[in-house]
């Protein structure tokens, strides 16, 4: 039982335990243990919660997403369910990002658009970001006159350079060219994204029509 490093205690230790558990025993050389009964099912549930752990989708992948474009929160919480995550997973997860200062939202107010039409070409191009007393403002009048809006949140990732390009090759190499678009619309996405990231305040509010 001697081993390099010290491997070896760690391994006597290992074993004791197990004994302990009374899932192994020594024969009679004392240097060979054998399973006893019952001990299959403990390690066959053990296995069982590993591999349960390896299937468990990496939110790396979700960083990546939001750190190469924004998203509005429901379209986030689709992609993630569709990365493996439930919609309470994609939650707190969103909330320990914000904790840790990696995420900017913007409010933004949608006059004359139907949802397919957001995050268009023609959503990015338009959109105007105006100070919070503006947009309760606008909002107001919309709410009087009876106009058809929405307000949608948008989430933007602020990541450190390293990330962001790590997740460039991550969705290069696993093929999300939805995410991408045209490269018009994916230049309005980049603009709208610099400009809410070069922004102080947090939430950032917008109008669009």
């Amino acid at each position: 039982m001697n081993e390099v490093g010290g491997r070896g205690n760690r391994t006597v230790r290992a074993l004791s335990y197990l004994e302990k558990r009374g899932l192994i025993q020594k024969t009679g050389d004392k240097e060979t243990w054998v399973l006893r009964q019952g001990a299959f099912r403990f390690f066959e549930g053990m296995l069982a919660i590993y591999r349960k752990v390896e299937r468990r989708p990496s939110q790396s992948v979700l960083r990546y997403l939001l750190a190469i474009r924004p998203f509005r929160l429901q379209a986030f919480l689709q992609k993630a369910k569709g990365e493996g995550f439930t919609r309470k997973e994609g939650l707190r997860f969103l909330k320990r990002e914000r904790q840790r200062g990696y995420l900017k939202e913007a409010v933004i107010l949608l006059l004359g658009f139907q949802t397919v039409q957001i995050e268009s070409f023609r959503f990015y191009r338009r959109v105007k970001f105006v100070d919070p007393d503006e947009f309760r403002s606008f909002k107001a009048q919309c709410e009087t006159k009876k106009l058809d809006f929405m307000e949608e949140e948008f989430l933007v990732g602020r990541y450190p350079p390293a990330l962001v390009r790590r997740a460039q090759r991550f969705l290069e190499k696993n093929d999300h060219r939805a995410l991408t678009q045209s490269p018009s619309t994916w230049f309005f996405i980049q603009e709208f994204r610099k400009r809410i990231l070069s922004k102080n305040e947090s939430p950032v509010y917008g109008i669009c029509h």
